[in-house]
């Protein structure tokens, strides 16, 4: 923001949201208001052979209760901007358990509630996999944001030539947003115009797709998203809720109310993806990288190829002659994954800092030096040979502000003995030293043993990462 960098700025927002002035998507009322909760389908893969509503009709309060056999037909939206391509009550076809199989309509939220809860469905149930890591040879290249796949100079031979180099294969578990605010919308119609008060990030991308969905005009859709309480990704696309309750308020011809349940977030508005990290590093006896190779798998729907770039960081946070990065998504029977705050470079960054963790373990070099010994001034992709190392351990200097500068300094010892060895490690002399990360969720990483990945990025060769008496460069080297 030109001309606010260092100047406090007030939030304009703030006294009412503190106050509790402020009013969200779900607390717009409307004359005539009426609610919609979704009923869920309890499989992952299949299709639906019979929907059992009558008890669900003939409950007290229940205005209508919409189907894959009752609900209007809408246009197909692609992904992105759509959150996913797949729109239930379309058709008969279930994709991931918690899809919506019906939209019960009701005088209060109360009775919608209890109706849906009625709603029970016959299927024919197909085995689903919802494990990537179970059908890692069904990966396939695809891209979201960028290619998959980058290359600066050779890793192979930077390996191959490396004094010292590490393999590690870390993994981390699925992320939801959870906001404070669940994802909600309100639909109203006046005159053949729609007016949305919804909870999103992206007020525009709701008009377009909308519209889109419905078949009508852009200018004849008007979103009202004056504050949002927490979104972290999810409301960045547009998701099936969002179309739905137009579509149904249109249909019934009176205002509607969808808020999602807090089990509805975990299904119904995308998530960050688990991955599979598979990573190589090679170094100088110094500690100067001779190498990155690293290597990504994540699953995605098997409607939409969505790609997590979980091995993104490792394309620049470093300077290094030769890099490596290959991403691969795996098709399974859940929701279409979507961004989620840090998106891409925050995941991307868990197995480059662990291997980067067992590097300065295997060099004996403190962590923070052999960072600082490998600073990437500017993108090693395109400006490699402008790179800056900077030589000597780092010291960190307070500076005016709360800012923390880092500095090389030659005159400190190489190896900070304050530095405990990381227990996982291991103790460098043993066979076994194959341990890698597994993040399950906020909290501190919990390490486990887990066999890792042989050399290149193939997902499918295991051996333990060791170090090796008769290495004697003294590194961690996988098999082979």
């Amino acid at each position: 923001m030109k001309g606010t960098m260092g100047v406090e700025v007030s939030r304009t927002e703030g006294p009412d949201k503190v106050s509790g002035a402020a009013r969200y998507a779900a607390d717009r009322s409307a004359p005539g208001l009426v609610y919609g909760v979704f009923a869920p389908s309890r499989i992952a893969r299949g299709r639906i052979e019979k929907i059992h509503s009558h008890d669900t009709e003939a409950s007290s309060g229940i205005l209508r209760v919409l189907t894959h056999q009752t609900m209007p037909k809408l246009k197909r939206i692609d992904s992105p901007p759509g959150g996913q391509s797949v729109i239930p009550l379309q058709d008969d076809r279930i994709w991931y358990e918690g899809q919506p199989i019906a939209l019960v309509i009701g005088e209060t939220l109360e009775q919608a509630q209890y109706a849906a809860s009625l709603i029970g469905a016959e299927y024919t149930n197909e085995p689903a996999i919802v494990d990537f890591q179970k059908v890692l040879e069904r990966a396939r290249e695809g891209t979201s944001f960028g290619p998959p796949d980058t290359h600066v100079g050779n890793a192979a031979q930077g390996l191959e030539h490396a004094d010292v180099s590490v393999e590690g294969t870390y993994f981390t578990a699925d992320r939801h947003h959870s906001a404070m605010e669940p994802s909600a919308t309100v639909a109203e119609w006046h005159d053949g115009e729609l007016t949305l008060h919804d909870s999103t990030q992206w007020v525009w991308g709701v008009r377009a797709v909308v519209a889109a969905a419905l078949g009508m005009q852009p200018e004849r859709v008007h979103v009202r998203g004056p504050f949002v309480g927490g979104g972290f990704g999810c409301k960045g696309y547009i998701w099936p809720h969002q179309i739905l309750t137009a579509a149904a308020a249109r249909e019934l011809g009176r205002p509607l109310k969808v808020v999602l349940t807090r089990a509805n977030t975990f299904t119904s508005h995308g998530y960050q993806p688990a991955s599979r990290q598979q990573v190589s590093l090679g170094a100088t006896r110094q500690g100067q990288l001779t190498a990155i190779r690293h290597c990504a798998w994540t699953p995605t729907s098997q409607a939409d190829g969505y790609v997590e770039y979980a091995a993104i960081t490792s394309r620049s946070l470093y300077a290094c002659p030769n890099i490596q990065t290959q991403h691969r998504m795996v098709p399974v029977d859940r929701s279409t994954p979507t961004p989620m705050r840090a998106p891409h470079e925050g995941l991307a960054g868990v197995g480059l800092e662990c291997a980067m963790d067992e590097l300065a373990a295997a060099l004996e070099i403190d962590p923070l030096e052999l960072r600082l010994k490998n600073y990437a001034e500017s993108d090693p992709r395109s400006y490699l040979g402008q790179a800056v190392f900077l030589e000597g351990p780092a010291r960190l200097l307070p500076a005016g502000g709360g800012t923390v500068w880092l500095e090389a300094s030659g005159d400190e010892a190489a190896f900070d003995e304050r530095w405990t060895r990381p227990d996982w490690l291991g103790n460098g002399n043993s066979n076994d030293a194959d341990v890698s990360f597994s993040f399950q969720g906020p909290g501190e990483p919990r390490p486990r043993r887990q066999r890792a990945g042989g050399g290149g990025c193939t997902g499918d060769r295991h051996g333990p990462v060791h170090h090796s008496a008769a290495n004697r460069r003294g590194g961690i080297r996988g098999p082979g």
